[in-house]
């Protein structure tokens, strides 16, 4: 455990591993152990699922404890090929578990350190009383839960409640842990004192239209800023980052919001 809270480089494989498995307190299930720590921890790291597997399977994490270390792995963290072009936060059009897993801090930062990572992306625990949820009426929120992780087949077993769960959520006296696997992503531009809403059409169904920007916007950066906020975010707090974002008296902006 040690090796892994300082992130000292392990002499061995074995270290390396031992290592690792001491910062899952033993625990050989990512998810379960996930479930485990949810109420004590803020956030988790997002790691591309090809390193996840080519390192669990080279150092033979598995729940049989049967295990033979192979030489075979990655040696670096391309999470980089798992942004949207452009972006500083959106993700493409991913699963969670298909194209990427989820680590506790205790295992991505030793992990990202021994073989480098070329950009760290995060993942917030949001809380909430057992009776209403971010989404309910009332909050802001469309409540329909993201198609992309309904369209997964893989779902998290909950030891507690029994059953399989579409969410990571952990329930604990009357408030629940959930992990927030799918935030929300904005777009922020001003609009002119005429209603004029700039490079409008770089944005096609949610999504940015690329050649616009190159071929219409002449650059290869997002003309309008990004932001990445929580189900729990309101319109209000939304409103306070953009007139902060570019400089604007808050008590004379008004929030428009476009599909």
């Amino acid at each position: 455990m040690v090796i892994a809270m300082t992130a000292v480089t392990p002499e061995t494989d074995e270290e390396e591993r031992s290592a690792i498995l001491a910062a899952m307190n033993g625990n050989r299930n990512l998810e379960t152990f996930i479930y485990d720590t949810l109420p004590d921890e803020q956030e988790y790291f997002v790691v591309e699922k090809d390193f996840w597997e080519s390192w669990t399977t080279a150092l033979a994490i598995t729940q049989d404890g049967q295990y033979q270390i192979k030489k075979e792995r990655k040696d670096a963290i391309d999470n980089k090929s798992l942004m949207e072009d452009m972006h500083q936060f959106r993700m493409k059009d991913l699963t969670y578990k298909q194209d990427f897993v989820l680590l506790p801090k205790y295992v991505y930062y030793p992990l990202s350190r021994w073989y480098s990572c070329d950009k760290e992306i995060t993942r917030s625990v949001i809380q909430y009383r057992r009776e209403r949820r971010p989404g309910d009426q009332g909050s802001g929120y469309n409540s329909q839960q993201s198609k992309r992780f309904l369209m997964s087949s893989q779902k998290f077993y909950n030891p507690n409640e029994g059953h399989f769960e579409e969410e990571l959520v952990h329930k604990k006296g009357e408030f629940v842990y959930e992990l927030e696997i799918y935030p929300l992503i904005f777009y922020l531009a001003v609009v002119s004192s005429s209603g004029e809403k700039p490079h409008q059409k770089a944005v096609v169904n949610g999504k940015v239209d690329f050649n616009y920007i190159r071929k219409v916007a002449k650059t290869d950066n997002l003309p309008f800023e990004e932001l990445q906020v929580s189900r729990k975010t309101s319109l209000f707090q939304v409103l306070q980052i953009a007139a902060q974002t570019f400089q604007q008296n808050i008590k004379r902006g008004r929030l428009l919001i476009e599909d």
